[in-house]
């Protein structure tokens, strides 16, 4: 079994200096509020318009320069703090778009990043370790449910494995939980697009339920039908806000 990432060090080198570039870039246009650049000139105005925190950015590009030479995660705290940048930052951002009407939307918008991401994780633990070589799980946990990156290279769903899923599902459900407790601090023109997100990223972790919990089964992803479905129950769930 090949279980090689596609993705060669050479590559890799070439992507971080090709971020930390545009970090640069980045930075610059963001003091100087203009850049030959076009979608760094519009970022960088947009930025200022709407007092997003340069921060935000930073975080988020930090991210990913870590994903060129980071591949594993010993605890969750080191996961969390990935998470913040890679989909907690780019919630406070559209946060500032949106608008709100008191700070404390800002918590909510991080949970809401943390829920979405590790979703994804749970969903691509085949693609992110075959394609990328990476394992978005804590190791700390995967040791304390007997689970190991070899059951990850031989697909070995074990009953273990079901338990460590089901234990990561309910921490990513609980995040929804605290995240769409504050969408209504949030404008209202931009709570459905929110609570419509939260919903539809939601559903991945219903997939997966509906497959045994076991990521090996299939991608978990919805079809037509039924994101129309959950974005008239996200649509619902506004109104009552």
């Amino acid at each position: 079994m090949d279980n090689s990432p596609t993705e060669t060090p050479e590559d890799l080198a070439s992507v971080k200096a090709k971020i930390e570039e545009w970090k640069s870039d980045w930075k610059l246009a963001y003091e100087t509020k203009s850049s030959p650049h076009p979608v760094l000139h519009i970022a960088a105005k947009t930025w200022h318009e709407y007092s997003i925190p340069y921060e935000y950015s930073e975080a988020f590009i930090n991210a990913m320069i870590q994903d060129t030479h980071v591949t594993r995660y010993e605890t969750y705290a080191d996961l969390k703090h990935y998470m913040y940048g890679s989909a907690a930052a780019v919630g406070l951002m559209m946060s500032h778009v949106i608008g709100f009407s008191d700070s404390v939307a800002l918590r909510h918008a991080r949970q809401l990043g943390y829920a979405m991401q590790l979703s994804n994780f749970l969903r691509d633990i085949e693609e992110d370790y075959f394609q990328r070589g990476r394992v978005y799980l804590p190791q700390d946990e995967m040791a304390e449910y007997s689970v190991t990156d070899e059951d990850i290279a031989h697909k070995n769903f074990s009953p273990a494995f079901k338990l460590f899923m089901q234990f990561q599902m309910q921490r990513a459900h609980q995040l929804y939980e605290e995240a769409n407790a504050g969408i209504h601090y949030l404008k209202p023109e931009g709570r459905f697009a929110v609570m419509a997100a939260s919903t539809l990223y939601r559903a991945i972790l219903t997939k997966l339920e509906k497959q045994n919990s076991n990521p090996f089964a299939g991608r978990a992803k919805t079809n037509k039908v039924e994101k129309i479905l959950l974005a008239n129950k996200a649509r619902q769930a506004v109104k009552k806000l």
